[in-house]
């Protein structure tokens, strides 16, 4: 039987790190820059990190916690990303 390690809280395997979010950021920011007009941009973080999720899980779109936002939202970014790689 495996020892559980006390006290030390394992990585969330969905969420990305800072160092690496850092990175990921400034590359979304100049992929993707926010219009001068209209509705204020979704949170690139909470989008990137439930696709993370759908992707390691496999829950539908629809399914997905509600602290990565709207899942309609979510699937259009995916798709987004998807087509303009």
């Amino acid at each position: 039987m495996a020892n559980p390690v006390q006290g030390k809280a394992l990585p969330t395997i969905w969420e990305v790190p800072n160092v690496l979010w850092s990175i990921i950021s400034s590359v979304l920011q100049q992929a993707y820059p926010p219009n001068k007009v209209g509705r204020g941009r979704v949170c690139f973080r909470r989008v990137l990190n439930g696709v993370i999720y759908r992707m390691r899980t496999g829950t539908q779109w629809n399914w997905l916690p509600k602290e990565f936002g709207d899942d309609s939202t979510l699937h259009r970014w995916f798709q987004r990303w998807c087509k303009d790689q």
